[in-house]
C-alpha cells in the first residue's frame, strides 16, 4: 500500500512483475495500471493491512502507528511536518527504510521495497514494536494517564 505522487506510482509500474501495490490517490488523477498497480482515491486502511506484507508511505503518524500495529515493515519518504521525526523513530527502531521523497528513483525504492520484504529484521522489529503498543494499553490506557494527570493538577486552568 502506498500512499502516492505519480512519480512514485510510476516507480512501482517497474515492480509489477513482482508484487501488488495500490496507491491512494486523493486527487483521482492516476491511471489503473493493470492488476499489479491499483489506484484509489480512498482505501480502508485498517482492514487492508491485514492483506498486505509492507507499506510505502510518507510517515504520517497514523499511517506508521497503524502499520507498525500490524507488526508490518515501512518504507518511509517524509515530506514535512513531523514526517521527518517519525521516519528516524521508524528507522532507529530498525522497522523501516527511509527514502528521500522527489529524490529517489525506482531502483532505490525497489531497493528499498526489496529490503523490508525480504530482510525478516525489519518485520522482525515491527511485530517488536507492535507487542510494545498493545501492551501498553492502547486509548484506555491513555485517557487513564491523561486523567491521572489532570488530577495532579493544581486546579490551574489553560486555555487550549
Amino acid at each position: 500500500m502506498a500512499y502516492s505522487t505519480p512519480s512514485t506510482s510510476a516507480r512501482l509500474r517497474t515492480r509489477t512483475d513482482r508484487l501488488q501495490a495500490i496507491v491512494v490517490d486523493r486527487s483521482g488523477t492516476l491511471p489503473e495500471i493493470g492488476d499489479s498497480v491499483l489506484a484509489h482515491r480512498r482505501v480502508p486502511q485498517l482492514p487492508l493491512l491485514v492483506r498486505v506484507d509492507a507499506v510505502l508511505c510518507h510517515a504520517g503518524h497514523n499511517t506508521v502507528c497503524e502499520t507498525l500495529w500490524h507488526g508490518l515493515p515501512l518504507v518511509v519518504a517524509p515530506i514535512r511536518d513531523d514526517q521527518p521525526a517519525v521516519a528516524g523513530q521508524v528507522t532507529r527502531a530498525g522497522a523501516g527504510v527511509r527514502v528521500r521523497f522527489n529524490r529517489a528513483g525506482a531502483a532505490h525504492i525497489n531497493a528499498a521495497l526489496d529490503a523490508v520484504l525480504h530482510d525478516p529484521d525489519y518485520r522482525a522489529a515491527a511485530q517488536r514494536v507492535g507487542r510494545s503498543f498493545r501492551e501498553a494499553g492502547g486509548a484506555t490506557a491513555a485517557a487513564t494517564h491523561l486523567e491521572q494527570l489532570a488530577a495532579r493538577t493544581t486546579g490551574e486552568t489553560r486555555p487550549l
